[in-house]
């Protein structure tokens, strides 16, 4: 039985979506590479990115704030 491959994506069009996505999110572009891998290992489909960012946001959120209230 042949293994399916994921569909090859081109690296200009993930750097680009990367690029647009930063901006969006007003992130640094030291942030680049860390968008550019989410986005790849996403297979570039933008929602599933935008829902992989939201889950890291809400995580790194309730780091903060769980820090913040041992700090109390």
């Amino acid at each position: 039985m042949p293994q399916e491959q994921e569909p090859c994506i081109n690296d200009e069009i993930i750097l680009a979506y990367s690029m647009n996505l930063l901006q969006r999110f007003r992130h640094p572009s030291d942030m680049l590479t860390l968008m550019f891998s989410t986005v790849k290992n996403a297979g570039a489909n933008l929602e599933e990115t935008l829902r992989r960012i939201e889950e890291g946001e809400i995580y790194d959120l309730s780091i903060i704030f769980r820090k913040m209230n041992l700090d109390d």
